[in-house]
């Protein structure tokens, strides 16, 4: 949970080495997904680490799209009995009505929770047809692999690193699992999809391409594949010189630098002397150092504000402990946050009319109200 890939950053040219921050929690949070040839998905299970499913893994405002199930374990992996409700409440239900009662293709590979006499059974009640792909071959035969992971992998770094550019040790589930809302749709694309297909050679069926990274495939003869090379991009030959002053306000890095580049080539052809051109060369440059430091410093206070918020919501929002559920659905998540909002209201409602049919109705005397009311007189009047 607290892991990301490379990625490109902006350091200082001194330093020898550069090191990414990343949050000491780290813990296993599983994703379950499935695509079909066709180029969509179904919707996926989310197996959280913990004892049972609690309501602050949830963000209110940004619930999971409508169709997404969430369970636990106590390591945060998958098991027999996940493999299973997998099947029965994600995949079954939601290829039902595509198969039109006809026979559908589940390909697996060799997990125990997909080999289950339960799940097996489960397969072969609803014409489902289980295939197990051999071992040690789904980096070149799972579609998922092969061209879909590399990519969610790629968004949810994009999409982490603004949290830990902001310095925070401890990454909560619920920021994980917005990162991912936003990530997934990214990743899960039809294009994606239809190449991690093709290029697993499952759909279209092509052997040839699998059989060519195996690493006794260099005596086998193959016909070479025909790839167009992409035209040539002719760089533009415009010569007129733009303006010397940023138009926007405040303005844009690559607008400051490109009037920059072009305001010391007229600094370097003027006639000034040697030392001041040098100084208003170094000026530009300090300009263009502060308006990126700047930048970044005002989105990562914006980034750090907004997680401060959201933390701050989720601990004084309603807490709601899902207990004896083993998987949700995110209708479920939803009818859950409902009544217990539903309850609060019902208490500080009874409790506000309780306060008030208990307050001190004793009258006061009328010499007493004078007395009060010249106190409260004294007290406002400033001498």
């Amino acid at each position: 949970m607290g892991t990301t890939g490379r990625s490109y950053v902006i350091v200082n040219s001194t330093t020898r080495k550069a090191y990414k921050s990343q949050p000491g929690r780290q813990e296993w949070i599983t994703v379950i997904e499935c695509i079909c040839a066709d180029g969509t998905s179904i919707a996926p299970l989310l197996i959280y680490k913990g004892e049972s499913l609690s309501g602050n893994w949830f963000s209110a405002k940004e619930l999971p799209p409508l169709g997404w199930c969430f369970s636990h374990s106590s390591k945060g992996w998958t098991s027999m009995k996940h493999g299973e409700e997998w099947l029965r409440r994600c995949f079954e239900p939601a290829t039902r009505e595509k198969a039109n009662r006809r026979m559908r293709l589940l390909i697996c590979d060799g997990h125990d929770s997909h080999i289950t006499a339960q799940f097996v059974r489960h397969c072969i009640d609803n014409k489902i047809i289980l295939l197990l792909l051999p071992p040690h071959s789904s980096h070149l035969l799972q579609p998922l692999d092969v061209g879909v992971f590399k990519s969610l992998k790629s968004n949810m770094t994009k999409e982490l690193d603004g949290i830990f550019h902001t310095g925070i040790h401890r990454l909560h589930k619920a920021e994980w699992l917005k990162c991912y809302i936003k990530a997934r749709p990214q990743a899960l694309t039809e294009a994606n999809i239809h190449g991690g297909w093709r290029g697993a050679g499952l759909f279209p069926r092509n052997k040839i391409r699998i059989l060519r990274q195996l690493p006794d495939s260099k005596d086998i003869d193959f016909e070479s594949d025909l790839s167009s090379s992409p035209s040539p991009i002719t760089p533009s030959t415009s010569i007129s010189e733009p303006p010397l002053f940023p138009t926007s306000s405040p303005p844009e890095p690559a607008e400051l630098h490109e009037k920059n580049t072009h305001l010391r080539r007229v600094i370097a052809n003027s006639d000034l002397e040697p030392h001041v051109q040098k100084s208003l060369s170094r000026a530009l440059g300090f300009g263009e150092q502060l308006q990126a430091h700047n930048t970044i410093l005002t989105k990562e206070n914006k980034s750090l504000r907004d997680i401060v918020a959201a933390r701050k919501e989720r601990e004084s929002g309603k807490r709601v402990v899902l207990k004896g559920k083993f998987i949700v659905s995110t209708e479920e998540v939803y009818q859950a946050l409902f009544e217990a909002q539903k309850k609060a209201d019902a208490k500080a409602k009874t409790g506000s009319k309780k306060k008030k049919d208990t307050c001190d109705t004793t009258p006061i005397e009328e010499g007493q109200t004078e007395e009060s009311e010249m106190l409260e007189l004294d007290c406002i009047v400033v001498r």
